[in-house]
């Protein structure tokens, strides 16, 4: 009999099946990858997935694996923020002066004849960062996302009622 693991009660097999089934959640495959003969694979993916060893490290690798894509997830989104932010800041528009050689800050005056520093901020990217935040906050959708979403069971229909169900017009 295989050793188990004294922390997670599994065996070398077992874990390596539990990693194997959290990269694709195919557990056929899984079983194959994990070193389990084909012929065998089916019956031992069934068995592995009812046991509440298995089940447990298989929730506790998801979470790991979910948890992992959210927090950098988060950090695109913090980064296009600060992207935006510093793009929008603005900056002194400055020319070359022959006379001094040297740059210098470019003025103007107001409607008051008041002389004003003249600042610029980069647009383009500020624009592009703006549109992919409210992309992924979903700001701009054309079209209406339907959250009414209703479960209809039919296993009550025969095949020929469900086809004529589905291909009447």
């Amino acid at each position: 009999m295989a050793k188990k693991d004294k922390v997670t009660g599994l065996t070398d097999r077992e874990k390596l099946f539990v990693l194997e089934y959290c990269k694709d959640l195919n557990s056929a495959q899984a079983a194959i990858r994990a070193w389990y003969s084909e012929k065998t694979a089916r019956t031992i993916w069934s068995e592995n997935l009812t046991k509440l060893d298995i089940v447990e490290e298989v929730a506790k690798e998801l979470k790991k694996k979910f948890s992992k894509v959210e927090k950098d997830g988060d950090r695109v989104i913090q980064c296009l923020v600060e992207l935006t932010e510093r793009c929008m800041q603005k900056k002194p528009v400055m020319r070359y002066n022959k006379e001094l050689k040297d740059m210098e800050q470019v003025t103007e005056e107001d409607e008051n004849w008041v002389m004003q520093w003249v600042r610029t901020f980069d647009s383009a990217w500020a624009n592009s960062a703006l549109e992919k935040l409210g992309k992924y906050h979903k700001l701009f959708t054309d079209k209406s996302e339907n959250t009414n979403i209703v479960k209809v069971d039919f296993w009550w229909l025969t095949d020929e009622q469900l086809l004529a169900l589905v291909t009447k017009k």
